[in-house]
């Protein structure tokens, strides 16, 4: 009877421990506004580094080049708003920088115009990090 308490009691312990780490999937994702927005792709396999891919959709020369950005994290989430009321997309990243999933930041590119994108880091008005 105690030993089986005892294996009950460790495979709680052992199933808590499976959890404590995050699984993040692949983003590869259109996100849009009208005729503007971004088709934003990465594949989140490690915490240290990862490379995101951002190209723009409906921007004109230069504008819609690719970006290959090596990024510290993994990208939980794309959302797609006018940030500035020039009724153009931009795109706003959501990057956790740990593995449990708690501290990360939040990134924006904001149109200039369809001609340029300015990339924009967002303030964290609480300074705890956590998003």
């Amino acid at each position: 009877m105690k030993t089986s308490f005892l294996f009950l009691l460790a495979g709680f312990f052992f199933l808590g421990r499976a959890d404590a780490q995050i699984s993040f999937e692949k983003i590869d994702t259109t996100v849009k506004i009208g005729k503007y927005g971004f088709k934003v792709n990465c594949r989140n396999k490690e915490i240290k580094t990862n490379q995101l891919s951002v190209r723009p959709l409906g921007y004109e020369s230069p504008a819609n080049e690719t970006m290959n950005i090596p990024i510290r994290g993994r990208v939980s989430a794309v959302q797609v708003d006018d940030l500035n009321n020039d009724g153009l997309a931009d795109l706003i990243l959501f990057i956790y920088s740990d593995s449990a999933a708690i501290h990360g930041t939040v990134f924006a590119f904001m149109s200039d115009g369809d001609k340029s994108l300015l990339p924009c880091a967002l303030a964290d008005p609480t300074l705890d990090g956590k998003i």
